[in-house]
Parts: C-alpha cells; sequence; structure tokens
C-alpha cells in the first residue's frame, strides 16, 4: 500500500466531474457506468472503463496509464499506450467485492476513514499529465426498492425483506402481500397492513 503522501495527492486532485484533460489528452474513469456508484449490494463484480480521448490531430507520445486501486490488485499493471489522432483507447477491468469489510478496506486506502472508495487514473506522457477519478460507495444495506426481484412492474416482487410473486403492475406491499391481480386498474390490490382486496378494480 502506498503511503500518507500519495493518498493525500489523491484526495487534492480528485474533481468532482471525474473527467480531467491535458494538453492533447482527456481522460475519464466509469464504474458500471458511473462516476459516483452508490446503488448496489454484496457481494458485487464491478466493471471499470477508463476512457482515453486523443483531442489532438496528431497520434500521441507513448502515455503510461496507472491505476493505484486495480494495480495494487494485480488487475491493471502500469501500461504504456498510444492513441491516434482523435482516437479513444477504452482500458476495461473488473474488481470483486465480496462483502461490506473488504469494501472498507479498499476505502482505507486513500488514508481516510470513510465508506467511499476514491479510485483515480493517473496518464503522464511528454508534454504533461492528466488524471481522472471516480468514487464507490460501500453500502450498509440494499437499496429500496427490491432491486433483485427482476424489472419494474414484471415478475416478483419485494415486501417485507423477501421477493414475492407477481403480474405485471405488481408493486410493494405495505405492511402485506403485494398486488396479485394483473396489470394496474385490473386486478386485486394491497389493503395497507393486511391482507391483499380480492379481485375489483384497483383504487
Amino acid at each position: 500500500m502506498r503511503g500518507v503522501g500519495w493518498a493525500a495527492a489523491l484526495v487534492a486532485a480528485l474533481v468532482s466531474t471525474g473527467v480531467a484533460q491535458g494538453a492533447d489528452l482527456v481522460c475519464e474513469t466509469r464504474i458500471e457506468g458511473k462516476q459516483l456508484l452508490e446503488s448496489w449490494w454484496y457481494p458485487k463484480t464491478l466493471t471499470f472503463e477508463i476512457t482515453i480521448t486523443n483531442a489532438s490531430g496528431s497520434e500521441s507520445p507513448e502515455i503510461q496509464a496507472e491505476n493505484a486501486l486495480l494495480g495494487e490488485r494485480g488487475l491493471l499493471a502500469p501500461q504504456a499506450l498510444v492513441v491516434g489522432a482523435g482516437g479513444v483507447t477504452v482500458l476495461t477491468q473488473e474488481l470483486t467485492i465480496s462483502d461490506e469489510a473488504t469494501c472498507l478496506e479498499l476505502a482505507a486506502l486513500d488514508g481516510l476513514a470513510d465508506r467511499y472508495i476514491d479510485t483515480m487514473t493517473l496518464l503522464s506522457w511528454t508534454r504533461g499529465g492528466a488524471q481522472c477519478s471516480a468514487r464507490i460507495a460501500c453500502p450498509v444495506k440494499p437499496p429500496h426498492p427490491s432491486w433483485r426481484c427482476g424489472e419494474k412492474g414484471q415478475g416478483a416482487i419485494h415486501s417485507g425483506g423477501r421477493c414475492l410473486e407477481g403480474g405485471n403492475g405488481s408493486v410493494n406491499g405495505r405492511g402485506g402481500p403485494g398486488w396479485k391481480g394483473g396489470g394496474k386498474g385490473k386486478g386485486a390490490v394491497n389493503g395497507r397492513g393486511g391482507t391483499a382486496w380480492k379481485g375489483g378494480q384497483s383504487t
């Protein structure tokens, strides 16, 4: 693990947009397509995408690319790249976070005792450098509503910490089963705190 000096430099260099531009190169880091990843749950394999764009009209010099979070786990070694004029290179890597303890361990790598994993990609070349960041929030409970019960309005729904079966139009029950009929306005609806009403139009 790197020292506190590196951690301080990382925190100071974080940019709110996660995108940084050097003289000719633009760098962007995304995790699961986001620069701030919040709604997820363990265990999870996260996909990192580091996009390097050559905004100049000529081929780039040799670029040195490094990401400390991935590099220190043996997932993305520092490497030399050349990007053609107007070209784009995307580096893709996966990182598995098995549980909350692992997430907090990774969050502590920047020297701060918080629930955020801050990851930065550093680019350097003969004419300058660029850097781009992304952040992962370590969750303390699953996102709401039920994120693992299928697509919204289709199939199983979430109620009381478990998934329930339902047809199209089903929604989360409040203290009781979810809707047990068909689409909205055509089936039984849930009475708050009790069992579902049987049949009739929904209200």
